[in-house]
């Protein structure tokens, strides 16, 4: 629900984008084509799109889905209207593209039941360093945004390998 508040700007922009792109050429735009991961295509912008759609019942939508490398090349070469990703490091950030971050990320730790860390209040990053991790892989948006934090915090090479690799 949260998201859905915070993508009402951005359709909003995008419906207001619409009526100017309408006033000045006479035509209203027959497609608009977003790309997006799958799990945000079907957690978090479904409802958003469907209030667009009551919006612009003549607007086709098309979805796609991509990482966010293929995302932005989808923007770059015109194959995309828009992209909603998880904001690329800046070294994955292609050139001409712009963000804009809807929202902050709150990453989550999953434990067994019976798991030492269960009931501590506002786990950091020191207190799973020793614990078998599951991440993603290398490429993912999550695993680099872990290293980059596993780096800042000046965790050692030895611990940052379990922090990324467990």
């Amino acid at each position: 629900m949260a998201l859905h508040r915070l993508l009402i700007p951005l359709l909003a922009n995008l419906e207001s984008t619409l009526e100017i792109v309408a006033e000045e050429s006479q035509i209203v735009p027959k497609h608009v084509r977003i790309v997006a991961g799958a799990r945000m295509m079907l957690e978090e912008i479904g409802e958003s799109l469907n209030h667009f759609r009551k919006q612009h019942p003549d607007v086709k939508l098309r979805l796609m889905t991509a990482d966010n490398r293929a995302a932005q090349g989808f923007v770059l070469d015109g194959k995309a209207d828009m992209a909603l990703m998880i904001e690329p490091p800046l070294d994955i950030m292609a050139q001409g593209i712009t963000c804009e971050r809807l929202y902050p990320i709150d990453y989550l730790a999953a434990f067994p039941a019976r798991h030492r860390l269960i009931r501590k209040p506002d786990l950091t990053l020191h207190d799973l360093v020793d614990e078998p991790l599951i991440v993603g892989n290398p490429d993912t948006t999550g695993r680099r945004m872990l290293e980059q934090a596993c780096f800042r915090l000046g965790i050692q090479s030895t611990d940052a390998d379990r922090c990324g690799n467990g």
